[in-house]
């Protein structure tokens, strides 16, 4: 789900700047490691947003502690409760070092992050109803502004090994991982003998 999650995302933003900029390059927006590009190189995503999953955190308000639930057959079936989690999103603008054209990439770096900004304020909460092209496995997607600190920031881009570049950080809320195995079924206990000793 978290791939699927990511993909999504991705291809919304797209489809947003194709309607708000004239552009030919129709993948503004993708999906990679921001630190290995950084080590490589910028190949072939210079000039691009790169959006990378920089942390994994599970919900744990969101999370059931039962480990069963009851059938409309009257029967109990055992099963772990689903994996409630939150993904941290980084978009980052990854311009051409090398690149020799006049362009100021930091301005446009500027400019695409507000675009992503802009897309998350008017559009954060994704529904089946309101996204058709949403997987069926995730009921819902929210998106939330993730601010960090100096230090904490500071601490992000130490780990990707990586200057600073221009970039936003979104929290992904409720991605539900469920494998739906059922460890066992059985029958709801409708009486109870006691034995005296």
């Amino acid at each position: 789900m978290i791939d699927k999650a990511l993909k999504f995302i991705t291809e919304e933003i797209n489809n947003y700047l194709l309607t708000k900029l004239s552009f030919a390059d129709t993948s503004k927006i993708v999906l990679d490691n921001i630190a290995r590009l950084q080590d490589a190189g910028n190949g072939g995503n210079s000039n691009k947003i790169i959006l990378s999953l920089v942390n994994i955190e599970e919900d744990r308000i969101s999370k059931n502690p039962d480990n069963f639930y009851k059938t409309d057959d009257n029967k109990v079936v055992y099963k772990n409760a689903p994996i409630h989690l939150n993904l941290y999103c980084l978009f980052a603008y990854n311009h051409g070092e090398n690149d020799s054209e006049s362009t100021n990439h930091y301005e446009e770096a500027l400019l695409y992050i507000s675009y992503v900004i802009r897309f998350f304020q008017h559009r954060n909460v994704f529904t089946a109803s309101n996204s058709p092209a949403l997987d069926t496995g995730i009921e819902k997607l929210l998106m939330e502004l993730h601010s960090l600190g100096f230090e904490q920031l500071n601490h992000l881009w130490a780990v990707l090994g990586g200057k600073y570049l221009p970039s936003v950080l979104y929290k992904m809320r409720l991605v539900v991982i469920d494998e739906n195995l059922q460890s066992g079924v059985g029958e709801l206990i409708k009486n109870v003998n006691v034995v005296e000793n």
